[in-house]
């Protein structure tokens, strides 16, 4: 059986509720559009965070470098369709771009991923794009999401016997986040303690398997640590998420660590013009 990560509340791993005064709030409610047009986001030079992520499985622990990168973009538009648009311009998208990066475990153990989301710069509750790849022993698997078409679409190759290569519709609640995007879009909250608010979450799909994501509906509870916001994701499908945060704006997530075992610590962050994939070991 996996291990769970320290720190996250007993309550949550007893299934219990957190206790709360408080009433949730759908997620759209509960983000400060103003930090995403801060001038944060309006420098051209990337945001380079590093994180040391540790896995905690079966009593052993591996450790690998992460690079969170994030910049704003305006997002091309050329996956949109005449159908999306059909009697005026297609608009062009403000977005933040984040890139997360892992490192290979090793040349016996070639695991490489790799993620891409796009974020609404104005509307961080809304995903505009999310494209991953995995390299594995398997091979190459790779999908690219486009949740912000009129008809969502998921594009997919998977080396996975049964799976092959295809594209399909998706049926997406209102407010649907992947897990990828948490890192980015929750800085975003409106910080204070016993905020509640609820959206549904997507598996991560930084995978090596292409099936067809199946959203849970999820809640993320606020609480004020010393220096720092400790955010509390628990998915109906079990997964416990602790997220923290700087106390003070830009919000820097400090750390991460998830009930699959992830634990990530952050080492470094500045802004830079350009980045580069972590070494292998």
């Amino acid at each position: 059986m996996r291990r769970l990560p320290p720190l996250i509340p007993l309550p949550l791993l007893l299934g219990f509720a957190i206790p709360s005064m408080s009433q949730p709030v759908p997620l759209v409610h509960a983000l400060d559009g103003e930090f995403y047009g801060s001038s944060l986001w309006t420098d051209p030079l990337w945001e380079v965070c590093t994180y040391d992520a540790t896995l905690h499985e079966d009593g052993n622990q591996t450790t690998r470098t992460l690079l969170l990168c994030t910049k704003p973009v305006v997002l091309t538009t050329e996956f949109y369709t005449e159908a999306d648009y059909p009697t005026a311009q297609k608009p062009l998208l403000p977005a933040l771009k984040q890139v997360a990066v892992c490192q290979a475990a090793g040349p016996m153990l070639p695991d490489n991923q790799t993620s891409v989301s796009f974020t609404a710069l104005l509307e961080p509750h809304r995903t505009l794009r999310l494209t991953t790849t995995h390299i594995g022993a398997r091979g190459i698997t790779s999908k690219d999401f486009l949740p912000a078409l009129r008809r969502p679409l998921q594009i997919y190759s998977s080396p996975r016997d049964g799976e092959g290569a295809g594209e399909r519709l998706l049926t997406l609640p209102q407010i649907t986040l992947f897990e990828e995007q948490l890192p980015v879009v929750l800085r975003a909250l409106k910080f204070e303690h016993d905020l509640q608010a609820t959206f549904h979450l997507l598996p991560p799909q930084t995978t090596d398997s292409a099936p067809e994501p199946r959203p849970s509906p999820a809640r993320l509870t606020v609480e004020e640590a010393p220096a720092a916001w400790v955010v509390l994701v628990e998915a109906q499908d079990r997964r416990l998420i602790r997220f923290e945060f700087s106390s003070l704006p830009p919000h820097l997530l400090r750390s991460v660590d998830h009930s699959d075992g992830w634990r990530w610590q952050i080492r470094s962050c500045e802004r830079r013009a350009t980045w580069a994939r972590p070494k292998d070991p």
